[in-house]
C-alpha cells in the first residue's frame, strides 16, 4: 500500500511539472486580447492598453494616440469620426500580415470629418454603395499610407471613395477592386474623387481595378481637382469629351508646382462603358471636370 501511495504521488508530481513546462511555452494572454480568425492584439501605445476590437480602441483613444495591430485577421467595419480625435492606426508588420476584413455590408474603413492616419494594413472584403474599402467624406483629410487596398466592391470608388475631402494617399497598393455591372454604378474602380475634393495621390501602385462605367484606375467628377505633376501616359488619361469646354482632362500636360497626382504606377486597369472615348482614360478618367 505504501509503495502504491508513493507511486501515485510520483505520478501526480510528474503531471504537475509537465503542465508547468508546457504552460510556460504558451503565448502570454492579456485582458481584452483580440482573437479574430488568427491570434492578434490591439494595443494603444500611449495608454498601454489592449482592446477586444479595433473600434473599441478607436472610441477610447485620445487625440494623437497610436493604436498598433499585431499579425492577424480582424473582422470589423471601423469608423474614425470627429475633427478633435486624430489618431494613428498602424502595424509594424507587412501589410499582408495584418488584415482588416469587412464583417458585413459597408465600407471596411470610414473617415467622417476626420484626419487620422491609416498605415501598413490590408483593407479587403468591403461591399458598399460608396468606398467599399475606404470611404473618406465630409471634409476629412486623413493620411492613407503603405496599405494594401484589395478585393473590394462598390457602386462608386470600389477601393477608395473621396467626397468633399482632401486626403493624402501615398505609397499604397490599390488593386483588384471592382465596380460591377449593376444599376446606378459610378466611376473609379481603384479610387473615385468626387464633390469638390482635392486629394494628393502619389507613389501608389494602382493596378487591375475594374469599373463597368469608367475610370478603371481613378475616376474624377463633380468639380474635383486632380492635376498631374508630371507627364501623363497617352491613352491612360481621358474624359467623356476630351478637349471640350467642360467635361475634359486638364489642358496643361502637367502642373509641376501645383500638381496633386504624381509618381504612381498604373497597369491592368479597365473600364467598359465610356461611349465617347472607350480606349482612353482606363487609368484616370474625368467626368464633369469643370474650369
Amino acid at each position: 500500500m505504501r509503495r502504491t501511495g508513493l507511486f501515485i504521488i510520483g505520478v501526480l508530481i510528474l503531471i504537475v511539472l509537465h503542465m508547468m513546462v508546457f504552460t510556460a511555452c504558451e503565448p502570454t494572454s492579456f485582458p481584452g486580447l483580440n482573437q479574430p480568425e488568427e491570434l492578434g492584439g490591439i494595443f494603444n501605445n500611449d495608454q498601454e492598453k489592449y482592446y477586444p476590437t479595433i473600434q473599441d480602441a478607436i472610441d477610447d483613444a485620445h487625440d494623437g494616440d497610436t493604436i498598433t495591430l499585431s499579425r492577424g485577421r480582424y473582422l470589423e467595419n471601423i469608423t474614425f469620426s470627429g475633427a478633435n480625435k486624430n489618431i494613428t492606426l498602424m502595424s509594424d508588420y507587412s501589410g499582408e500580415e495584418v488584415i482588416i476584413k469587412s464583417n458585413g455590408y459597408g465600407p471596411v474603413v470610414t473617415f467622417t470629418s476626420n484626419s487620422s492616419t491609416l498605415q501598413g494594413l490590408t483593407i479587403t472584403g468591403g461591399n458598399a454603395v460608396l468606398g467599399g474599402g475606404i470611404l473618406i467624406e465630409y471634409n476629412s483629410s486623413p493620411t492613407i499610407i503603405g496599405n494594401n487596398v484589395t478585393g473590394n466592391t462598390a457602386v462608386g470608388g470600389a477601393g477608395i471613395h473621396v467626397s468633399e475631402s482632401n486626403p493624402l494617399i501615398v505609397g499604397n497598393v490599390i488593386k483588384n477592386n471592382t465596380i460591377p455591372n449593376r444599376f446606378g454604378n459610378g466611376p473609379g474602380g481603384g479610387i473615385n474623387v468626387s464633390n469638390a475634393s482635392r486629394p494628393v495621390i502619389k507613389d501608389n501602385i494602382i493596378k487591375d481595378n475594374t469599373s463597368y462605367l469608367d475610370g478603371g484606375g481613378i475616376g474624377v467628377s463633380y468639380n474635383s481637382e486632380l492635376l498631374p505633376a508630371e507627364s501623363r501616359a497617352e491613352g491612360g488619361w481621358g474624359s467623356n469629351s476630351e478637349g471640350g469646354h467642360r467635361y475634359r482632362i486638364p489642358d496643361c500636360p502637367y502642373y509641376k508646382d501645383r500638381g496633386n497626382i504624381a509618381g504612381n504606377t498604373f497597369s491592368g486597369n479597365t473600364h467598359t462603358a465610356p461611349t465617347e472615348n472607350p480606349k482612353k482614360g482606363y487609368h484616370v478618367y474625368f467626368d464633369q471636370y469643370s474650369d
